[in-house]
């Protein structure tokens, strides 16, 4: 029957809508891009080029993160797997890297120079953009499952309910890392 059909329809809408009617209101989330000129991604690969024994202490912290561009994500993978192995200073690295036919001290000229003026603060430069990188692939993986939940059937909103919470919690505790560093 056509008009029972539409009810239901109409009636699990308006449900949805009441249920999540928070999720709905937070902005959405745009997908971090592949941009040559995201400071984060930028600096994150700078700073593990420029500092790789400084930047094994971020290792964990480093494999959890994902750069989107496909350049950078290339060389900070192949810094990643090395620092792993092998101990390096700058000059190594860099050599490590043009062998493997990168060529980081053009790409990252800025960055790099920029880091090596301040290695005072270079650590807390990097940890403040690992974690913003961290929280901005949270707040992807965020909108992405507030899209799967509203599509969900009811069995499966609670599960996704709970894992957007769970990043809303991890979210926080970012900035509040942030925030410490500042």
């Amino acid at each position: 029957n056509e008009s029972v059909l539409k009810f239901y329809m109409e009636d699990f809408a308006n449900r949805m809508k009441k249920e999540f009617s928070k999720i709905a209101k937070t902005p959405k989330v745009v997908k971090p891009k592949a941009n040559p000129e995201n400071p984060n991604e930028k600096m994150i690969l700078a700073f593990a080029i420029t500092y790789p024994s400084l930047f094994f202490k971020f290792l964990e912290e480093g494999k959890k993160i994902t750069l989107h561009n496909p350049v950078y994500k290339k060389i900070f993978d192949c810094v990643i797997s090395e620092i792993s192995i092998n101990p390096h200073t700058r000059e190594t690295m860099m050599k490590f890297l043009e062998s493997k036919g990168f060529n980081p001290s053009v790409l990252l000229k800025f960055e790099i120079d920029a880091l090596i003026k301040k290695p005072d603060t270079a650590e807390n430069i990097i940890r403040e953009k690992i974690l913003n990188l961290h929280k901005e692939n949270l707040q992807f993986e965020k909108g992405e499952l507030t899209k799967q939940a509203l599509l969900a059937t009811d069995d499966n909103v609670a599960k996704y309910q709970e894992k957007i919470k769970e990043i809303n919690q991890e979210i926080e505790q970012i900035n509040k890392q942030i925030e410490n560093l500042i």
